[in-house]
């Protein structure tokens, strides 16, 4: 009986993660409806509407530039709670003010910038404490990794029917609040319950032999972590660990062209495909939960069967099932096939994000994991607006069809890489990585 009660309180720390990011996930995708609602219903403008999503992304590619710096420095317990409570603050001032002195549209622009600005630094904070938390709990990080993003699949899949209903039963501005609170809820259950690492400042090196990332990342980087005085050097060291790692710039290639053609089908080509077959957003709607469905089907399965799973071969299969909806929806147009489709992406989609994780905290330092990955986070996602641009403009000129075309065939070039490459023979984790060299500059 003991053994239980000590084995529950060695894994409350974890659990405590994983709620708390679930959390905060929920009410970030609670604001990300209920703010564009807000905006289309008190000004009637889809300019304005697209305009505060774009704000919103730049936020986040901003911040993720060097809010890993602020991480490492200052801890991540301590960012995570910040981020969150920053984060809560400006949501809160948007009915605030919109019920007290007014709210300028311009205003609304800034609050929108500040919350998402402060988001991700405590995303990527949440992110750098899995590996610590996953090594005091006994749990392999492949799993933790799985485990946190079948909660943040779970949490979206929850969040957009939640934010819906929500607006019809107590309207946009009160959603609002219970999005502040949630945020709120998060920062409390990180300071209550998870313990604070050692930062970067004061972190102790490793034994010799304790961690083969660790003695890789010696002789990568150039400059010690604790000469890093900002967040420009910071930025400096992603893109020098990126250029000096073969394995982690393939990744990064293979990521930029995937997640601009990821975020370009679901935000221009989905919505038109819906309403040019099908004739409702409701047939989006569905497909998004399809997607989410599976992907959080998906995200528990990897979890159990993960760890047994050989990287390379998994990772590769799974971008390439993540665009077989794209020729599907291309080819044959049927509303049955679409849903199933979108399922069977969103299964596939599960392994990447964990595996990549995994990857990247294996090869990465402890004591600079936050001012490589958040910088590297961002640059996965700098292509996006110009995804989006580019594939609105495709669907004008070549149709919906013809652009999904397009996208198949894109998706497939960029993954089928993945066969060619050697380089992901490193993937396969410490074992294989003492027996090969460390890459040297490209």
């Amino acid at each position: 009986m003991q053994y239980h009660k000590d084995m529950k309180r060695k894994s409350l720390p974890i659990l405590a993660l994983f709620g708390a990011n679930g959390i905060s996930v929920l009410g970030s995708m609670l604001t990300a409806l209920a703010i564009p609602w807000f905006v289309l219903q008190t000004t009637g403008s889809a300019a304005q509407m697209g305009l505060t999503a774009c704000v919103e992304v730049v936020a986040n590619l901003v911040a993720g530039a060097f809010g890993g710096t602020l991480v490492d420095r200052m801890g991540q317990k301590r960012i995570s709670i910040l981020a969150d409570l920053a984060s809560g603050f400006a949501v809160a001032l948007v009915p605030l003010l919109y019920y007290t002195v007014g709210l300028a549209f311009w205003q609304l622009l800034v609050l929108v910038f500040c919350a998402s600005f402060c988001n991700t630094p405590g995303t990527t904070a949440r992110t750098v404490l899995l590996p610590d938390l996953a090594e005091l709990t006994g749990m392999r990080f492949e799993r933790a990794s799985s485990i946190l993003q079948a909660i943040q699949r779970g949490a979206g899949l929850l969040g957009a029917p939640l934010a819906g209903a929500l607006i019809v039963i107590v309207g946009t501005t009160r959603l609002l609040w219970v999005d502040a609170t949630s945020f709120l809820l998060s920062a409390c259950i990180v300071a209550l319950v998870v313990p604070a690492f050692r930062t970067s400042t004061d972190r102790e090196a490793p034994p010799e032999g304790h961690r083969i990332a660790e003695v890789q990342a010696e002789e990568r980087f150039d400059v010690p972590s604790e000469e890093i005085p900002s967040w420009q050097a910071g930025f400096k060291l992603s893109f020098q660990t990126l250029w000096r790692d073969r394995l982690m710039l393939a990744i990064m290639f293979v990521l930029i062209i995937t997640n601009l053609l990821d975020a370009s089908f679901f935000a221009v080509v989905m919505p038109i495909y819906a309403r040019v077959h099908f004739g409702s957003v409701l047939a989006f709607g569905l497909a998004s939960a399809a997607f989410g469905g599976g992907a959080l089907f998906g995200s528990i399965l990897f979890s159990i069967l993960g760890v047994k799973l050989p990287r390379r071969v998994t990772f590769t299969l799974a971008f390439i099932g993540m665009g077989l909806p794209f020729w599907t929806l291309a080819l044959l147009p049927a509303f049955p096939v679409m849903l199933l489709a979108a399922a069977v992406g969103g299964i596939a989609s599960a392994p990447i994000n964990p595996i990549i994780m995994t990857v990247a905290m294996e090869r990465v330092s402890a004591e600079i994991r936050g001012r490589v990955l958040g910088p590297l986070i961002a640059l996965a996602q700098i292509a996006v607006p110009l995804g989006l641009l580019l594939v609105g403009a495709s669907v004008e000129r070549l149709g919906v069809q013809g652009t999904l075309f397009l996208i198949a065939a894109a998706y497939l070039v960029a993954t089928l890489s993945l066969l060619f490459n050697p380089v992901l023979r490193q993937m396969e984790g410490r074992a294989e990585a003492e027996n090969e060299p460390v890459a040297g500059p490209a």
